[in-house]
């Protein structure tokens, strides 16, 4: 039993306020949460189903309701059992994990709450493998329950493939390409550290630096710091430092929303129906360039 609450416990970081999984690593999640519920985006299930035969609180309160299928489990027992268990939301919100190579910056765990998950490092048990996912520093972010910013995802096991080498290139993901690498060439090699972590009611920050594309000619070190004012923004800041001349990209992959670009500010906006909208705007637009890439047969 111990073993099942530890795993439904390390599930949790990666929920998203629409009830999905981060989409951060190599392995699809249809392959993870196979079953009678098929391929459901919405795993809260899972933390209702455990909440009942756990007899845990915490659970409930993330799984939120007593879907439909579980009856065929559960029964109307299940169904009650799950209602008299009192609400208990985890206390904790944001936390950064070393050991999983991640931080999550939440507001809360209802449907409407704000959350970012950074990839912090190289995790060891894909290190330096050809299925690699080269996502250092990208993030995934939601604002008021809706999805934003998002990973690339797994895309299959046939290495061969183009489609698969760019999902699993620095493009692929919400970080930065320094002369427009795609990969890093020896991951095992990369120094990365986080020495900034903070969180608080208010804010949330943090901030580290990793040395990938040391193999550069002139090397490039890369700091990424992510402010978090809840509820309502976030600041990215990118530090690039080094010698010579180089082409800077910052890659930001959007949920399928209509996008509105302000190509004199460089502005992303999408409006969304309930009279609210999310910006992704730049601190100097006069220094860079924005270009918006979408669809396409080849990943070229």
């Amino acid at each position: 039993i111990e073993g099942i609450v530890k795993l439904i416990e390390q599930l949790s970081p990666f929920l998203q306020p629409d009830g999905s999984l981060s989409r951060f690593g190599e392995e699809p999640h249809r392959l993870l949460l196979t079953g009678m519920y098929g391929q459901m985006q919405d795993i809260r299930y899972l933390f209702s189903m455990a909440a009942v035969l756990l007899k845990n609180a915490a659970f409930a309160a993330i799984g939120k309701t007593f879907p439909e299928p579980l009856f065929w489990w559960l029964g109307e027992d299940g169904r009650k059992e799950f209602a008299e268990l009192p609400p208990a939301a985890p206390k904790q919100l944001s936390a950064f994990f070393p050991d999983k190579a991640f931080a999550m910056m939440r507001t809360g765990w209802d449907e409407m709450s704000s959350y970012c998950v950074f990839s912090t490092g190289i995790r060891r048990d894909v290190r330096a493998t050809q299925k690699m996912h080269h996502d250092l520093f990208s993030l995934e972010l939601s604002a008021n329950g809706r999805q934003f910013l998002i990973d690339s995802g797994a895309y299959s096991y046939h290495e061969a493939d183009p489609w698969n080498r760019y999902f699993s290139s620095l493009q692929a993901h919400n970080t930065v390409t320094v002369d427009q690498i795609d990969h890093f060439s020896a991951p095992q090699n990369i120094e990365h550290a986080i020495d900034l972590w903070m969180t608080t009611p208010q804010f949330d920050l943090i901030s580290g630096y990793h040395t990938g594309f040391d193999e550069l000619s002139e090397p490039i070190r890369h700091r990424r710091t992510i402010f978090f004012l809840k509820p309502s923004y976030w600041i990215v800041c990118d530090a690039l430092t080094g010698d010579g001349k180089h082409v800077f990209d910052q890659y930001f992959h959007f949920a399928p929303f209509r996008l509105n670009v302000d190509f004199t500010n460089k502005c992303v906006n999408i409006a969304l129906p309930e009279q609210r909208h999310f910006t992704l705007m730049p601190f100097n637009p006069k220094e860079l360039d924005v270009s918006i890439l979408t669809g396409g047969d080849t990943p070229d």
